[in-house]
């Protein structure tokens, strides 16, 4: 006897019960409490390193920066002394 048997006219017919479980998720398909701890626990390690690398990244372009200041600090002081002895320094 299947769930069609029991089913009074105008209810749902054996087809429309196939098409029902072929939308719906199994319960292999469904996560679990474990997989979803599992997933978290994941998620904490990838976020711990990418906030690893964001802090290495902004050391970086903070460090840029200042090379950059450096720079433009000793290319005016070249300026300066070439412009004082009579250089004349051409780009």
């Amino acid at each position: 006897m299947n769930i069609a048997e029991f089913l009074l006219p105008g209810m749902l017919t054996q087809e429309d019960i196939q098409k029902l479980i072929e939308v719906f998720a199994t319960r292999d398909e469904v996560a679990t409490k474990k997989n979803l701890e599992e997933l978290r626990g994941d998620f904490r390690e990838l976020q711990t390193a990418v906030d690893g690398y964001m802090v290495k990244a902004d050391k970086y372009f903070q460090e840029m920066l200042m090379l950059a200041h450096k720079v433009d600090r000793l290319e005016k002081w070249i300026l300066q002394l070439a412009e004082k002895i009579g250089v004349q320094l051409t780009p």
